[in-house]
């Protein structure tokens, strides 16, 4: 399913699947979580296996692609963000990939 998506974004949307940052090996995305207090999900590996997210400076932006505008944050940046959040007070476990 990743691998449909790349390639729809290569026909429609160009900048964006040439944004896509390389995947992350299994080792690189537990050295990154190691500090979690929770485990992620399979899934999650996979989605960072795939590709490593896109650079803040590139979002879906809208009318570009299915008129959505979000982000696909890089996991070392997700993590950034989940500390911050929790520095903040937050108390839930809240893990932006996207936003």
């Amino acid at each position: 399913a990743l691998e449909r998506i790349f390639k729809s974004l290569e026909e429609t949307a160009p900048d964006i699947a040439n944004s896509l940052q390389a995947g992350l090996t299994p080792e690189k995305i537990d050295e990154i979580t190691n500090d979690l207090p929770f485990a992620l999900p399979k899934e999650i590996y996979d989605l960072y296996q795939w590709r490593n997210g896109i650079p803040n400076s590139v979002v879906f932006a809208l009318g570009t692609w299915n008129g959505i505008q979000a982000s696909f944050a890089p996991l070392q940046q997700v993590v950034n963000d989940f500390h911050h959040l929790k520095e903040c007070g937050c108390p839930s476990n809240l893990f932006r990939i996207f936003s």
